[in-house]
C-alpha cells in the first residue's frame, strides 16, 4: 500500500502558522482482504500522528478471537513523507547465532519459505496465523 499527502512545504516549516493549518487531521479506513478470514474494515487510522497503535480485528470468520494488526505511522527522514506500515502482531523472532528456515503450510500443495538471519524477526502473516510451520537449521549457516 503507498498513500502520500502532499503538503505545502512553506506551510509545514513556516513560523508564522497556527498548530492547525499543520494539522490535517487524516485519518483513513482500512481494508484487509483475506482468503481465509472475513475482516472489517479499520476505521479511524490517524494519519496527523508519527506513532504505532495495535487495532483489534473483528469480522464473521476469523482463525482466532484475538487478532490485531499493528499499524506503525513513520515520518520519512529525507522527503517528509509519512509511511503507514500494516504487520500482524505475530512475529517470527530469531534468537539463534544460526540461519533458521521456516515452512509455513498455506495449503495441501502450497507452502511459504521464510529465512531468517541471526537477531532478525519477521511478522507471521494474517492469513496464516493458524498454519502449521516447520522450523529447521540452514545449512549455509556458520
Amino acid at each position: 500500500m503507498n498513500f502520500q499527502i502532499e503538503q505545502d512545504s512553506e506551510k509545514m516549516f513556516s513560523e508564522s502558522h497556527e498548530s492547525s493549518d499543520i494539522s490535517q487531521n487524516i485519518k483513513i479506513r482500512a481494508k484487509i482482504k483475506s482468503d481465509f478470514n472475513e475482516i472489517n474494515a479499520i476505521p479511524g487510522i490517524d494519519l496527523d500522528r508519527v506513532r504505532t497503535k495495535r487495532y483489534h480485528l473483528e469480522g464473521e470468520k476469523l482463525m482466532m478471537k484475538d487478532m490485531s494488526l499493528v499499524c506503525n505511522v513513520m515520518m520519512e527522514e529525507i522527503s517528509y513523507r509519512k509511511i503507514l506500515k500494516l504487520s500482524s502482531s505475530l512475529l517470527f523472532e530469531n534468537q539463534t547465532n544460526k540461519i533458521l528456515e521456516l515452512n509455513i503450510f498455506i495449503d495441501k500443495s502450497n507452502t511459504l519459505l521464510v529465512t531468517l538471519n541471526p537477531t532478525e524477526t519477521t511478522p507471521i502473516p494474517l492469513d496464516l496465523v493458524r498454519s502449521q510451520v516447520r522450523v529447521r537449521y540452514s545449512d549455509s549457516s556458520s
